[in-house]
């Protein structure tokens, strides 16, 4: 019952940019008048027009992205925010292994630097390195309790882990401080599946629909619980609902098993 897992990794990417803003300087207009005598640049002017060019989406400016921030570390080689910059560019372009490095350098130089850890521990994640990234999370918790996010992010490497019952309780702290998230309770209905809990996942797959009536992998689980518990009537129309909605895993096994029809 792990089918909704691929659909967890654009929530990681988003967790991950909305964390990204903790670590960065203020985006400032850079000044290029072509009739003042052209200095050399410093570390930060590489760094701010490294953020300029990483606008832009194109494959190119990418690398043009990396060269800058390059740059700026190699004028100040203690540049942390260029190191955590940097590796969010190496994490976005599938180069996780590069993206950790940077992460251990910029921590090295703010080992209380949130940002930093949170995005090491969701590209320790993203490499299945589950118990590295749930020491990161800890990290983060200790120095920022109510940082939910980071609560949510060591939720999935429970699940990963198959310990649904940590999963559970770190997406309570979720709902708590946002009770008005579909996700969070989606996440806490996939955990309730593992531990067999269906009745309690049914309630929370249930909530998760109110909030959000296209939450495929709701309707997914929910379908799955619906199973578990002898009622196939209903959990095959929610698993058809599911594929409906464009998640179609559960189905197609149903489907195969002789479950659905």
């Amino acid at each position: 019952m792990r089918e909704w897992t691929h659909k967890r990794r654009s929530t990681m990417k988003l967790l991950l940019i909305g964390l990204s803003i903790t670590i960065i300087l203020p985006l400032q207009a850079l000044s290029d008048s072509g009739s003042a005598p052209q200095q050399e640049m410093t570390a930060q002017a590489w760094f701010e027009k490294a953020k300029v060019n990483s606008a832009s989406k194109k494959t190119s400016d990418v690398k043009n992205t990396i060269e800058y921030l390059t740059k700026a570390i190699s004028l100040d080689p203690d540049y942390a925010s260029a190191y955590f910059y940097r590796a969010i560019v190496y994490r976005e372009i599938k180069q996780p292994d590069l993206a950790i490095e940077d992460f251990n350098q910029a921590i090295s130089m703010e080992p209380d630097n949130c940002g930093g850890l949170m995005g090491r521990g969701v590209t320790y994640s993203e490499l299945s390195k589950f118990k590295e990234a749930i020491a990161d999370f800890d990290r983060v918790i200790k120095l920022e309790p109510e940082m939910w996010q980071a609560h949510q992010a060591r939720g999935y490497a429970f699940l990963d882990l198959h310990q649904n019952d940590k999963a559970a309780q770190d997406f309570d702290i979720v709902i708590h401080y946002d009770p008005q998230n579909p996700i969070a309770y989606k996440d806490r209905g996939n955990a309730f599946n593992g531990l067999k809990k269906y009745d309690r996942a049914i309630l929370d797959f249930n909530q998760a629909i109110e909030l959000d009536s296209k939450n495929s992998v709701a309707y997914s689980g929910r379908g799955l619980a619906y199973i578990m518990l002898g009622n196939e009537k209903k959990g095959c129309d929610d698993l058809k609902k599911a594929c409906s909605l464009g998640f179609c895993n559960a189905y197609n096994l149903a489907i195969q098993d002789n479950i659905c029809r």
